[in-house]
């Protein structure tokens, strides 16, 4: 049946799944919608306007905007993959600092 569809046997077996859960009402019915964060992420990744300096106020902005919560691993790994995006921090200076000391560890 499957070849003589053109579909695989997986897609067959899916239909009749569905057929016996919830009949030919549910063959019928198209999905719609899809996955906005990535659209979201490539817009703001893209705006020169943009105050995002870390992943963290990333996920927290799709938090927001989108009401989503991804997982930070599955938002770098896009990020980083998908945007060549490289968001970094610097880190924060120690408050016990001495800045005499630090002139005497750069290079003159």
């Amino acid at each position: 049946m499957a070849q003589k569809l053109g579909r695989t046997e997986k897609t067959v077996r899916g239909w009749l799944q569905k057929y016996s859960q919830v009949g030919f009402s549910g063959l019928t019915t198209i999905k719609s919608g899809g996955n906005n964060t990535k659209v979201f992420i490539a817009e703001n990744l893209t705006d020169s306007t943009t105050s995002i300096t870390s992943y963290i106020e990333l996920k927290l902005l799709i938090a927001q905007e989108l009401e989503e919560i991804v997982p930070y691993f599955a938002l770098y790994a896009h990020c980083r993959c998908k945007h060549k995006s490289k968001l970094k921090v610097a880190r924060k200076s120690h408050y016990k600092k001495d800045p005499k000391a630090e002139e005497l560890f750069k290079k003159p």
